[in-house]
C-alpha cells in the first residue's frame, strides 16, 4: 500500500509540474526537444539493455526508461511547432515534406530497436495533426 501511495505522490507532483508549464514555451523549444529525443533514441543502442532480442530500455538508477515512449510526446510538440505558421498561412508543400522527414528519422530509429508498434503509432499522430492543421 505504501508503495502505491508513494507513486500516487510522484504522479501528483508530475501533474503539478505539467499544469504549471505554459504550452507555448514547450512549442518554442520543440527543435531542442526533438534533437534531445533523437539523442535518447540513439543512446538506446549504446546504453540500452537487451531483453528478449529487443534493445528499448535505458536503466537510470532504480528506474527503467523507454525513450521511444517519451519521444511520442516530443513528436507531438515538434509537429505543433513545424505546422504553426506565424502569419496564419496554409500549409506549404515544403512544410508538408518536412513533417514526413520529422517522422522518418525517429521511425527508423524505433524500428531498429525493434519496436514496430511504437514506430507505427507515430504515423496516425502525424495524420491526425495534418488533418487538424488543414481543417483549422
Amino acid at each position: 500500500m505504501w508503495r502505491q501511495l508513494s507513486w500516487v505522490g510522484v504522479g501528483l507532483v508530475g501533474l503539478l509540474v505539467v499544469v504549471s508549464v505554459d504550452y507555448r514555451n514547450l512549442v518554442r523549444f520543440a527543435p531542442v526537444f526533438y534533437v534531445v529525443g533523437l539523442g535518447l533514441l540513439l543512446s538506446v543502442f549504446i546504453l540500452g539493455r537487451t531483453v528478449s532480442g529487443a534493445r528499448r530500455w535505458i536503466h537510470v538508477g532504480p528506474l527503467t526508461v523507454q525513450p521511444s515512449e517519451l519521444f511520442k510526446l516530443i513528436f507531438i510538440i515538434t509537429l505543433a511547432w513545424a505546422l504553426t505558421s506565424p502569419r496564419g498561412e496554409r500549409l506549404s508543400r515544403v512544410a508538408l515534406v518536412g513533417t514526413f522527414v520529422l517522422l522518418g528519422v525517429p521511425f527508423f530509429l524505433v524500428v531498429k530497436q525493434p519496436d514496430l508498434g511504437t514506430a507505427l503509432v507515430l504515423v496516425p499522430v502525424l495524420g491526425a495533426t495534418l488533418v487538424g492543421s488543414a481543417c483549422g
